[in-house]
């Protein structure tokens, strides 16, 4: 690496020294491309031994540690859930069972996300009459099963 910016200073310092050195008009002009072309030339000269030599990324990043950060998937796995809940609450409401709440858990080790519970509160449960003979808690159960890949015993309810 100090070889190539020595050598990209000299003839940088060359370039000034012949501009310098010629009088001005038309051969100075051709000089001066002439150097800048040979400038370019040294300044890309790392990236053509790169191309010829069988370049390997893995020669520049010896670390192979991946870190997690976990704050930012639990945050990203929360809003996710939370939109599900909303999404879940919505179709129980348009479907005549209003104000149920649901609150899904989960746990989240390493990368991997486990539904632990999910809880529907039916403390204040309001059952429109059209459904009302309908077995609520089958209902709710089809629903949160429907939207979310978890068995019955996950579900639970809160009155």
């Amino acid at each position: 690496m100090s070889g190539y910016l020595l050598s990209l200073l000299g003839v940088i310092i060359l370039g000034v020294l012949v501009d310098v050195i010629l009088p001005s008009g038309s051969t100075s002009k051709y000089i001066s491309g002439i150097f800048a072309i040979v400038v370019m030339f040294v300044m890309i000269s790392p990236v053509l031994t790169w191309i010829k030599n069988d370049y390997k990324i893995s020669d520049y990043f010896t670390s192979t540690e991946i870190q997690l950060n976990d704050k930012l998937l639990y945050d990203i796995n929360q809003t996710k859930f939370s939109a599900l809940e909303q999404d879940i609450e919505q179709e129980l409401t348009t479907n005549g069972y209003n104000n149920v709440d649901i609150d899904i858990q989960f746990e989240l080790v390493a990368d991997n996300v486990t539904i632990t519970k999910v809880l529907a509160d039916i403390n204040n449960l309001v059952i429109n009459e059209n459904v009302a003979n309908i077995n609520r808690y089958v209902y709710i159960r089809q629903v949160v099963m429907s939207h979310i890949a978890v068995t019955q015993e996950v579900i639970e309810f809160s009155e």
